[in-house]
């Protein structure tokens, strides 16, 4: 016999159609949400920054790089409003039926794409085709384009994994709060910096873009990259010599732009200020970490002369910084050599004249990585509550169904294998709303004059008590069988 499913289908479970309640907070509730989520996102920031953080000479935090998300965070949320979305008992249902193997389950746009159990090949489920994932899908895809809004995809979170920390990749934790994934060092360093000037992340414009300054960031990597690309062209030939001693001046307003000039600034103020013996031009070694004086021409000497603070002072440190994150050299007139910016910015230098002419190439039509779109209702407390109530009147619903045709099977509308038998519900839905009348049913059971009656009706002590509208308070007898229970 084929399940009933016609009874209380899922075909009719739209948001539009399902008795949800609208949120209603008080002003305390809202503040402690609000509070709980700020030191949430402050967790997942400080975690962030532990990703991001590198040595000089490592490489960039990989896009797949774990990041434990934090319960309270914005994020941390919605992943719980996610896990719940796709652990409803439809979707499992549906999932297991299909032997699906949830460790390789992932949605992104709308698509579920999964291996079946003893196979190496991926199936994709589409919402047209014949498998029913349609009738599953919502509200999955829809909190998944929230959380996933430049649909780099969303793997499966729940107890059927063994990711129990809830990590979720670096790019997709970024792309949540409107950050791309970072291409290059200095780009990882703005991230890192306005995170840690803040203390939170970026807010969202009228058009769904984050405020955050990357962006004006990527526009003038781009200019550099144009202002590299001309200079490489100029060169009469490609020489390893000519790219360290070309030197340019960026105009675009970069980071890399604005520490260079600063750390000129400071670099000229330090040995004005000092009166250190410099003859010639001088710059500062970011290696050696030394101020540097070139011989003037014509003198006999040689070698530079080197100078360092016998007591290093706030500028000094100051200047050591600029130049750790410029990673090269600081010359007076800000410059920086052809083989520094391309140092600078994780691009090989070309080592042939066909690899000049591909590397222009590439440098002039640079994609500037576009920021995913954010949507305001990812950032709405109600929002979050309106969906873990559809979820749970989906569980709700789906185990009504089940106990529905239990009861048609066992053939007995009465007793507890019949209407009267005991289910459980969705823990967010139901018991929340019945909670106010439990309290005041407990008390009721806990008075003494209760107790006396439980004795004299002879109810079973471990039985639990039912409040109905049309019969009164009942409970399980000594005997097995339900009683009312009326006062005397």
């Amino acid at each position: 016999m084929d399940e009933p499913y016609a009874l209380l289908s899922t075909e009719d479970l739209s948001g539009a159609t399902l008795p949800t309640p609208q949120a209603s907070f008080s002003s305390a509730e809202l503040r402690e949400r609000n509070d709980l989520r700020v030191q949430g996102d402050k967790e997942l920031i400080a975690r962030l920054l532990q990703v991001l953080q590198s040595t000089p000479d490592a490489p960039i935090p990989a896009a797949h790089a774990p990041v434990t998300v934090p319960e309270q965070s914005l994020l941390g949320q919605w992943g719980e409003v996610f896990c719940k979305a796709f652990n409803q008992r439809d979707f499992l249902e549906w999932a297991d039926q299909r032997g699906l193997d949830f460790n390789t389950l992932k949605v992104c746009n709308g698509v579920l794409q999964a291996r079946l159990h003893g196979q190496n090949t991926p199936r994709r489920f589409t919402l047209a085709d014949t498998s029913g994932w349609w009738a599953v899908a919502n509200p999955i895809i829809f909190i998944a384009q929230l959380l996933d809004p430049a649909e780099l995809g969303l793997a499966y979170l729940g107890d059927r994994v063994s990711n129990t920390e809830r990590s979720l990749p670096l790019d997709r934790v970024l792309a949540f709060h409107g950050y791309p994934m970072p291409a290059n060092r200095l780009q990882v360093e703005v991230i890192s910096e306005e995170l840690r000037a803040l203390g939170a992340f970026p807010g969202i414009d009228d058009v769904g873009l984050s405020r955050s300054l990357i962006h004006a960031e990527l526009l003038n990597q781009q200019r550099d990259y144009q202002q590299l690309a001309d200079a490489l062209q100029t060169m009469p030939a490609l020489d390893s010599f000519m790219l360290y001693k070309s030197r340019l001046q960026l105009t675009s307003g970069s980071l890399l732009a604005r520490t260079l000039a600063d750390a000129a600034q400071l670099l000229k103020s330090i040995v004005e200020d000092t009166a250190i013996d410099v003859n010639g031009d001088y710059f500062f070694d970011h290696r050696k970490q030394v101020v540097c004086s070139l011989p003037k021409p014509g003198e006999d000497v040689t070698q530079m002369r080197e100078w360092l603070p016998e007591v290093p002072d706030v500028l000094w440190r100051r200047l050591l910084r600029l130049a750790e994150k410029a990673r090269t050299d600081i010359y007076l007139d800000h410059s920086v050599s052809l083989a520094g910016l391309l140092q600078a910015y994780g691009i090989e230098r070309a080592l042939s004249n066909g690899e000049r002419a591909t590397l222009i190439t590439r440098l002039r039509q640079w994609p500037i990585t576009q920021a995913p779109t954010l949507y305001t209702a990812a950032r709405s407390l109600d929002e979050r509550y309106i969906h873990n109530q559809y979820i749970a009147l989906r569980n709700d619903r789906h185990t009504i169904r089940k106990a529905l045709y239990a009861v048609l099977r066992h053939g007995r509308l009465t007793g507890p294998q019949g209407l009267d038998r005991v289910i459980a519900v969705d823990p967010e839905r139901l018991p929340v709303i019945l909670e106010p009348g439990r309290r005041q049913l407990q008390a009721l059971v806990e008075q003494v004059e209760f107790v006396n009656i439980r004795q004299q009706e002879q109810i079973d002590p471990a039985s639990h008590v039912l409040l109905s509208v049309a019969s009164g308070i009942g409970a399980q007898g000594l005997d097995g069988q339900w009683k009312m229970i009326t006062a005397r």
